[in-house]
Parts: C-alpha cells; sequence; structure tokens
C-alpha cells in the first residue's frame, strides 16, 4: 500500500511539474479509517484537480482536504519600487534567476518569509523577490514610459549634472514638469532608500503613454525597433533588460513597447 501511496502523490505531483507556474505540494496520509490530503496548492482549481485525482485513486473513500491555497481571494499586491530586481527559484541571491521585474512592476503577495516573498508575476510566472525592494505604496498614474535601452536620471535638468538614477526600456513613470529638451520624474512616494529617487531625464528618450502605437502596422515597427535597439545586449538567463536579456525578455520587452 505504501507504494501504491508514494505511486499516487507523485503522479498528482507531476502533473503540476512546471513550477515556473504551477504549484502542488501534496501530502497523503491514513488515520483512522480515512484519508488527510495536505500540503500547498496554487489555487482552487489546482485544488479542484487534486481532490479529483484522489477521488478517482480512492473511490468510496473519506478524504479530509487540509490543503493550503496560496492564492487568495483579496490578495496582496506589491509593486518594484528600485529599477530592476530578478525573480529567483529560490529566497536567495545564489538561487537560479527565472526572470526580472522592472520598476513599477506590479507582483502578487503569495506567501511571506520576512527578507523574501514568494510571489506570482502578471504573466503567471512563480519566484522568490527580495522583499525590501518592493513597496506596498502605489506609485500612481503613470504619464510616460522610458523609450530607450537605458535611461540616465540626472539631478539636474544638465548634462554634467550627476547620475541619480538609471532606468530600463519599459519603465513608467510620472513627469511633472519640463525645463526646455529635459523632464522631470517623480519620485517613488514609498521614499525607499534604494527606490526611485526622481530626477531629470531627456525628453526625447520618454514616450507619452497616450501616444503609444494604435495600428497593427504602427504596433510591429514598434515590435521591431526594439528588438533591433537591442543587438548587442549580452545574453542572460532570465534577463529582462538591456543590461542582460534571454530570449523570453526580448519577446515580452518587444510587445510591452508596442502596448
Amino acid at each position: 500500500m505504501a507504494n501504491e501511496l508514494d505511486s499516487l502523490i507523485k503522479k498528482i505531483n507531476e502533473r503540476f511539474s512546471d513550477s515556473r507556474t504551477e504549484l502542488a505540494e501534496i501530502v497523503l496520509e491514513e488515520s483512522t479509517g480515512r484519508w488527510i490530503v495536505s500540503g500547498r496548492v496554487l489555487d482552487s482549481k489546482t485544488r479542484s484537480a487534486v481532490l479529483a485525482g484522489l477521488s478517482t485513486a480512492l473511490p468510496g473513500a473519506e478524504v479530509m482536504d487540509t490543503l493550503q491555497e496560496l492564492r487568495k481571494p483579496h490578495p496582496q499586491w506589491m509593486n518594484v519600487a528600485v529599477n530592476l530586481t530578478g525573480l529567483y527559484a529560490r529566497p536567495s541571491w545564489l538561487a537560479e534567476m527565472l526572470s526580472q521585474n522592472i520598476y513599477g512592476a506590479v507582483v502578487e503577495i503569495l506567501e511571506d518569509r520576512g527578507e523574501w516573498v514568494f510571489v506570482r508575476q502578471l504573466d503567471g510566472y512563480l519566484g522568490w523577490m527580495f522583499k525590501d525592494y518592493l513597496s506596498l505604496v502605489e506609485p500612481g498614474i503613470s504619464s510616460h514610459r522610458v523609450g530607450v535601452p537605458m535611461m540616465l536620471l540626472r539631478t539636474e535638468p544638465d548634462e554634467a549634472a550627476p547620475v541619480a538614477f538609471r532606468l530600463p526600456e519599459g519603465a513608467e513613470v510620472q513627469v511633472s514638469a519640463s525645463s526646455g529638451s529635459w523632464m522631470k520624474i517623480e519620485p517613488h512616494p514609498d521614499g525607499l532608500p534604494c527606490g526611485l529617487p526622481g530626477g531629470w531625464a531627456k525628453s526625447r528618450e520618454l514616450m507619452a503613454v497616450q501616444t503609444l502605437p494604435g495600428t497593427p502596422d504602427e504596433k510591429r515597427q514598434v515590435i521591431l525597433a526594439t528588438a533591433l535597439g537591442l543587438v548587442g545586449v549580452p545574453y542572460l538567463w532570465g534577463g529582462t533588460t538591456a543590461a542582460g536579456i534571454d530570449c523570453s525578455g526580448l519577446a515580452q520587452l518587444s510587445y510591452r513597447m508596442a502596448g
């Protein structure tokens, strides 16, 4: 029976083996004539599939469901307050980097372990992010998007002014003022020490959100221009910016710039 039980658990876990977007960590125990299923699952859909599988494998048996769903009806959301941060397979800087999130990206918090949080990106990817780089304070409505591979923010509207921050292509910001060929970028309202401090950027390096391409042909042109602008960027597993990018990161960034 033990071997059959192990085989059943293995079969269920293998059904949700794509750890990039799925999660099912199942424990099944027999106690006083009934089966107790425990562990963690991503959501109600996964839970239903697990219980249906157990019902088929254990016909007529009483199954006590104590599974924990990580996705909640009213989830907690956080946004990236720094210019760029990674999504990792484990809560460690030494773990495999699965993806990256640029300033303003929103993630769903599934589990909090102090310095690290387990999150779900809007594209469904799961992983760990360093909590101090995230904020509960919303950055507000964006007016512009960075339109060059890497944009420099300076402390004053002057080429000779010190660089205050760097923002990768696709990051969305709030512009509050202009001075000649410069635009003033508002800081992240959370005021995190490592967060966006605000500064001045060249107007030509920003795209107004309301002027994003509308027709299919315009979108195609932006997709091609974005991809060609990244020729020569080094390959980086999980990378999503001009500092290093992989194939999926290139596709996502190119299409993001097209709206």
